[in-house]
């Protein structure tokens, strides 16, 4: 066991003991202009025809009559059209499952479209000017909630994956590069998934599948792990308690330790549910977080407060056009959490993140279906201005002794775990420069000592200001001049 291991086992025991610190400013959120359309399934927001600013994606899927693709074009930092452009789906019964890439390298963004009642996927090419030349690609499978874009061929192109929604498996086509797919395998979920979650779980350069699958009263998360390009072999079926329709999934490093930790809005606590990495793809038993008070169908992750940490946004859907929460689900960096804000909302079929007023702070997408509206919410946290406000300091030297030793590991362990005062440069204690003060600056320090590992960034350990751009302060530093 190396020595970072230990310290990260010492940390375990104290979260446990309910000793871990809980710092940090409240994350705000606050909705903007919703976006008139009609029983939006899904919402995207990327900047389609270059222009430097996002646009709003949305899907519209009206009972009866024509299904349509609303495109809101930004017209500045988190200001769209009102008047949106609109695309026909006459190819599609039911669009639903959207996802925006550059599918035949030319380096303009794509759109592709799933259907709930069938395999066809229509393909938008882009121009990069909001026209698109459209074909459609007909898969295996009976249709499906959600449609997956990532590379798990590992050749640079885009692939798709499709939850099987009605037949119980899960199907999957490689691009060639020009916008086409061909049908590649199928594997046999044997229970209902209505989405999924594509990531390289084991950190071996392959692209690994986390499918949830519900079946009568069983409902469970099936991990998949690549032993080659599109070979996938069933790692785990991770249980989960209780009997709820999985909507969402999402895979985030939530203890910063490099590796892709799984999370669900589980609707019977309110709240999320949140399996580990041991660091090798598998992950064993989950850690249920309630308290957001709502009935929970929908996540995406994202570090709101810009403290180093990944945070998770939950939103209520009551299947009754009621009015409901998104509620954040705060990180401390070690794989905990704890019910931050919760902001007013209506129902909503989706969340996704964006930096959609390019401040630097990640916003939500609310695909609020039950209502006929698109919100956007302007991330208005107070992250502070950072680099130490202009105070030289040495990077490491948590105690302020002038020098780095394992003394500062020690202090920095003392201040996180309330067993010492608050410091007077919490940018000092910063020792990888990640914009969080947390449990991995020890770690950097213990490992830079005594086990090989990286010194730190600038300043290092000369007096100097810092120049990166964070939340961090430092108030006085006695030993720099």
């Amino acid at each position: 066991m190396s020595l970072s291991d230990g310290v990260r086992g010492f940390v375990f025991c104290l979260s446990v003991l309910g000793l871990v610190s809980e710092a940090g400013a409240t994350i705000v959120l606050v909705p903007g202009t919703a976006m008139s359309a009609v029983c939006v399934t899904e919402s995207e927001a990327s900047d389609l025809d270059g222009d430097g600013f996002v646009d709003l994606i949305a899907l519209n899927v009206p009972v009866a009559g024509t299904k349509l693709l609303y495109i809101y074009p930004g017209t500045a930092p988190g200001v769209f059209s009102a008047m949106p452009i609109i695309y026909p789906l006459t190819a599609q019964g039911q669009p639903w499952g959207l996802e925006i890439g550059d599918v035949n390298l030319d380096g303009i963004k794509d759109i592709l479209i799933g259907d709930v009642f069938s395999g066809n996927v229509v393909i938008m090419l882009g121009n990069g000017a909001f026209d698109y030349t459209t074909n459609m690609v007909s898969l295996p499978g009976s249709g499906s909630f959600d449609l997956i874009a990532a590379d798990y061929s590992g050749d640079g192109i885009l692939d798709l994956l499709l939850p099987g929604s009605w037949n119980l498996s899960f199907n999957y086509a490689r691009g060639d590069g020009t916008g086409q797919f061909s049908p590649d395998d199928t594997i046999t979920v044997g229970a209902y998934s209505a989405t999924a979650a594509v990531g390289d779980l084991d950190l071996d350069g392959l692209i690994d599948l986390v499918i949830p699958h519900m079946n009568g009263g069983f409902i469970g998360v099936n991990v998949y792990l690549a032993i080659s390009p599109g070979e996938f072999v069933l790692s785990e079926d991770l249980s989960v308690p209780g009997s709820f329709s999985m909507w969402s999934i999402d895979l985030a490093d939530f203890n910063n330790d490099g590796y892709l930790d799984i999370v669900i809005p589980d609707e019977q606590i309110g709240g999320i549910r949140v399996w580990i990495n041991d660091g090798s793809g598998n992950f064993g038993m989950s850690t249920a977080y309630p308290g957001g008070g709502v009935l929970s169908a929908n996540s995406t992750t994202a570090d709101f407060d810009l403290d180093g940490n990944v945070d998770v946004a939950v939103a209520g859907n009551t299947l009754a056009q009621g009015a409901t929460n998104i509620v954040i689900f705060k990180g401390d960096g070690i794989g905990g959490f704890t019910a931050d804000s919760a902001i007013p909302s209506q129902d909503c079929y989706t969340l996704n993140t964006a930096d959609i007023d390019l401040d630097g702070r990640p916003d939500l997408i609310a695909a609020n279906g039950p209502v006929n509206t698109v919100t956007p919410y302007h991330n208005e946290t107070d992250v502070g201005g950072g680099g130490g406000g202009g105070v030289d300091f040495k990077r490491g030297d948590c105690n302020i002794d002038g020098s780095n030793n394992v003394a500062d590991a020690v202090s920095g362990l003392q201040i996180l775990f309330m067993m010492g005062g608050t410091p007077l440069c919490i940018d000092a204690c910063d020792f990888n420069d990640d914009g969080s003060f947390n449990i991995a600056d020890p770690i950097g320090t213990l490992s830079y000592l005594f086990d090989g590992g990286p010194a730190p960034p600038p300043p290092n350990f000369n007096c100097g200001e810092d120049p990166s751009a964070d939340s961090l302060t430092c108030m006085t530093f006695s030993v720099c001049p």
